[in-house]
């Protein structure tokens, strides 16, 4: 089972920033082509100001800018009219150039949130395990986790 850490809203370190150059840079057309969008309405998207830049007047796509295209061309591309573009990207910072899959709406609280990311080894994930049982005051699992640790303690010292 894989573990996950605890979500942040800090979206903001979900940003791509200027400058950051792409290995196989793509055309804006290919990234509309695998995103679902058709060309018109990609230009459009620049006409309104959803996108920061004229996808028309762009050969190849520097990361923040095919990260802005596919955001807001999936919504597009996934129905979302002018009202619902309005309604799930005015929290956003313009340019919408948030990574590609790091990010989520959340209908509930309609608000952009960042994705969990996997926790890299035990001692991490024990420690948000600890975390959500006392968010849950889940006294009883806490004080079997002391009386095992507890135990092990004891079991090391008398080795010794």
């Amino acid at each position: 089972m894989l573990k996950m850490s605890i979500g942040t809203e800090n979206i903001e370190g979900e940003r791509v920033h200027p400058g950051q150059a792409l290995l196989f840079p793509r055309s804006p057309q290919e990234v509309c082509d695998s995103v679902g969008l058709n060309w018109w309405a990609a230009q459009n998207l620049h006409a309104e100001g959803w996108l920061s830049f004229d996808p028309e007047a762009v050969r190849e796509l520097d990361e923040p800018q095919e990260c802005e295209l596919r955001l807001v061309g999936t919504l597009v591309s996934g129905g979302c009219d002018t009202r619902m573009l309005r309604r799930l990207l005015e929290r956003l910072e313009k340019p919408f150039c948030y990574r590609p899959g790091r990010i989520f709406y959340d209908w509930a609280t309609q608000s952009w949130k960042c994705l969990p990311r996997p926790l890299k080894d035990a001692s991490e994930i024990f420690s948000a395990w600890i975390v959500t049982l006392e968010e849950e005051q889940d006294v009883s699992t806490l004080e079997d986790v002391e009386e095992r640790a507890a135990s092990a303690i004891e079991r090391i010292l008398e080795s010794r």
